[in-house]
């Protein structure tokens, strides 16, 4: 993979550099600095001491901070430059750590007004780095210009440096169809083929029958930021289903942040993020830790700034110490030092008098969570190019030093206007040369005008999607938050019922959820073919239906190199892949009647336990479900089944209980609770490479739709069935080697107390676990018969 990633790289940048030397004298060879190089408030000469040929230009006796070499160039109005120097400071500032030196361009227009901006960006020198470089792209005014200057500046006045190795040249602009080129990428880097091998058996007309390939999750990752007290609101809902049905990452805006959990030393804030963490973790999205400092001093906590550097070096060690073993398992990235480069953010390093605390952060943090990704995170890459080579540069140490840097957050805040997609390729062209996975990690687009903000986010999206070295996309301030002054970016807005998506935010959504997904429903030729497609990269549910009806059901992941699967739906013999799974049923005494009347059964000897179901003794629904519980009497897992209010008769619990693999292993737990309402879920994802063997529901109000396994997710979702208190999920989540799992589902039972329903396993698979499902509630229980391999569903109208 990195080698495809670097040949890729090798391919786009090779036109960086390219076009006439615009700068005059850029090596500093000719010692006659008249008609090119001017020195404004300092001294230049030409030095022996150079990065390439035979001479620099030596910097000294300047007055001012932006004293430093000058030179007008011959710019053309919009057009796109790349800007490379070297240099190396002769002394350093005393009482500072480091410096920073930049290439500012200066502009006077037409109309005599002048306009300076810095365009490349080379942050904490000292005199003992030798030579580094200052390097950076940018795009010209679109205006027109009396003239275009170039200097080098920036660090106090009483430093001396020099320069070499200057050069500003032309970058041409993209072809016109840079769309159609980015969308034949997504098709060969986002997407694989999926091969089904189908069986269908012959009590199957083939007319009735097809196949449904439906994609439930993206390889890809693409979020949103959200607001941590918005996702744990009630009043809500709309916000939060918004996310849910669109991100599959989050990022949490600022409640993990240093500042914003310690406005005061202590107390420290957990729960704020914690409820939002648990929130956003039941329903299976995964999380951005953003972030554990922030080293611009505005964004550093005020009490921090009255204490001395071994005080600050304390703290910091506290902060770590505490939000990272806090949330460790429950984050799936952090950025560590925010802005470091772009936002002058080495409040750390010169506030401790340590230069390289920064990365003792990494590793520091990387010893209490080694499982959590870590991210520099830096503005004014793809926005502007300013950092970008410092950055670059930055990475390459880290790497080059061993230290636990997994990718480079970029964050793409982008100005009013038509995106600059040359300028967002030129600096992730630059990014990728470092191997490491670019994530997308603040992207925010801004017009007036929504239907371009649509078509803005449209063209920005694809080409990011489109390119290798990007692996992640998180999109920032999408919601107004209900505050006007947001609208030029959003796409959505208001808060509570008010809550609406706007034609931008649809457009994205049509991105995310369709353009780049794929969801076929195809019909077999024959009892025995296979089915091929090339889909986008994911987790997939197939789904053999007979009149409308689920037959059968199997979950598969689409990644590099393809896959190819099985499905079979009927009598016909297919492979086995339970792997010698033996399992049976191990039934419970009966519990007296009464509301919260437990009863409990274990597995037996050298059995583990897969499932638990419960069923009511006179088919009533008046039960509150069942737990995968423990008794430590007995020291052993125990199903659990608990009777309900109204209760006229007995419960009693099931177990499902298997042997086989010598490497079986389960784990058990249980959801957050779920809102009141009806139809409200409560999810319990099992934990990487596990899969959910048996679901289970409870609550205590005996009203609930039941429970099932979602494999593409791999997780146990309980329902809600009332307005009193919500349900928990409780999952068995099994592993073993070449475990696989599929969910069969019933025809609906009749409507009448006492019906029926069953499914059985086709052949070569085992049941490991059964529950009842009803949208509307009223369910008497369920278990299996061993005999058949049928799961049996009572039914209460």
């Amino acid at each position: 993979m990195k080698l495809y990633i670097l040949l890729y790289s090798a391919l786009l940048t090779a036109h960086l550099v390219v076009g006439q030397e615009l700068l005059e004298n850029g090596g500093f060879e000719n010692g006659n600095f008249k008609g090119n190089w001017r020195c404004g408030g300092c001294t230049m000469e030409q030095s022996s001491l150079k990065h390439s040929g035979q001479f620099s230009v030596k910097v000294t006796k300047r007055t001012s901070s932006s004293s430093g070499p000058v030179q007008r160039v011959k710019a053309t109005k919009g057009a796109f430059y790349e800007f490379e120097s070297y240099v190396q400071l002769l002394n350093d500032q005393v009482g500072v750590v480091q410096t920073r030196l930049e290439a500012w361009r200066h502009v006077r227009y037409a109309d005599g007004k002048d306009d300076w901006k810095a365009v490349a960006i080379g942050p904490y020198l000292r005199s003992t780095d030798g030579w580094r470089k200052v390097g950076g792209s940018f795009r010209a005014p679109d205006k027109d210009m009396q003239f275009l200057e170039i200097s080098l500046r920036g660090p106090d006045p009483s430093v001396s440096f020099l320069v070499d190795s200057i050069s500003m040249k032309l970058i041409p602009e993209l072809s016109g169809n840079w769309k159609a080129d980015a969308l034949q990428r997504i098709e060969q880097i986002r997407k694989d083929d999926l091969t089904i091998n189908l069986t269908i058996g012959s009590e199957y007309n083939l007319d009735d029958v097809e196949v449904e390939v439906k994609q439930t999750s993206s390889a890809f990752p693409f979020g949103g930021m959200i607001k941590a007290r918005q996702i744990v609101d009630p009043n809500q809902i709309k916000y939060r289903q918004f996310v849910y049905d669109t991100f599959e990452w989050t990022t949490i805006s600022n409640a993990l942040k240093f500042r914003m959990m310690q406005w005061k030393q202590y107390p420290i804030d957990y729960d704020t993020p914690r409820l939002a963490i648990e929130e956003l973790l039941s329903h299976g999205v995964k999380i951005r830790g953003h972030n554990v400092v922030w080293g611009v001093e505005d964004n550093v906590p005020k009490w921090l700034k009255t204490m001395t550097a071994d005080q600050v070096k304390a703290a910091l060690d506290a902060r770590i110490q505490g939000v990272v073993g806090t949330f460790k398992g429950n984050l799936s990235h952090w950025d560590v030092n925010n802005e470091v480069i772009a936002g002058h953010g080495d409040w750390f390093e010169q506030n401790t008098g340590d230069r390289y605390i920064t990365e003792k952060m990494f590793q520091k943090i990387h010893s209490i969570d080694p499982d959590v990704k870590l991210f520099h995170n830096e503005f004014r890459v793809i926005n502007s190019g300013a950092i970008t080579d410092a950055y670059v540069d930055m990475i390459q140490e880290y790497k080059a030093k061993g230290l636990p840097l997994y990718g480079i957050g970029v964050q793409g805040h982008l100005p009013v206007g038509p995106p600059d997609i040359l300028k967002i390729q030129q600096n992730l062209d630059k990014l990728a040369v470092t191997g490491l996975p670019v994530w997308i990690t603040e992207l925010d687009i801004e017009s007036s005008d929504v239907a371009k903000r649509g078509e803005y986010y449209e063209d920005v999206m694809t080409y990011l999607f489109s390119h290798p070295a990007v692996q992640g996309i998180i999109l920032w301030v999408w919601h107004d938050n209900g505050k006007p002054w947001r609208d030029n970016v959003n796409l959505a807005q208001g808060n509570g019922d008010a809550f609406q998506v706007n034609a931008a935010g649809l457009r994205v959504r049509q991105l995310l959820k369709k353009t780049w997904r794929t969801n076929v429903v195809q019909k077999p030729t024959a009892h025995s073919s296979t089915l091929r497609l090339r889909g986008f990269k994911g987790e997939y549910t197939i789904t053999i239906k007979n009149k409308g009806a689920p037959v059968t059901q199997k979950s598969v992941t689409l990644g590099q190199g393809g896959v190819t699967t099985s499905l079979q739906a009927g009598s016909l013999s297919t492979t086995t892949l339970s792997s010698g799974l033996t399992c049976v049923n191990r039934w419970s005494g009966f519990s007296e009647i009464g509301d919260d009347k437990p009863v409990a059964v274990p597995c037996g000897k050298g059995e583990i336990m897969t499932g638990c179901s419960s069923r009511s003794r006179d088919n009533k629904e008046n039960r509150d479900g069942e737990v995968f519980g423990w008794d430590p009497t007995i020291n052993q897992r125990v199903c659990k089944a608990y009777n309900g209010h109204g209760s006229t008769a007995p419960v009693q619990a099931i177990a499902r209980c298997c042997k086989g693999p010598s490497d079986l292993q389960c784990s058990y737990s249980s959801s957050q609770v779920s809102a009141k309402g009806d139809g409200e879920q409560a999810v319990r994802m099992c934990p990487a490479g596990s899969v959910p063997t048996g679901c289970t529901t409870h609550n205590y109000f005996a009203a609930f739709d039941g429970s099932f396994p979602k494999m593409n997710k791999t997780a146990c979702v309980a329902q809600n069935d009332g307005v009193k208190g919500g349900v928990f999920s409780h999952a068995a989540c099994c592993k073993a080697n070449g475990l696989q799992c599929v969910v069969k589902y019933s025809d609906r039972s009749g409507d009448f107390r006492g019906n029926i329903t069953a499914v059985t396993c086709d052949a070569g698979y085992t049941i490991t676990g059964c529950n009842v499902f009803n949208e509307f509630g009223g369910t008497a229980g369920a278990f299996t018969a061993i005999l058949k391999q049928t799961y049996q569903l009572s039914h209460q109208p």
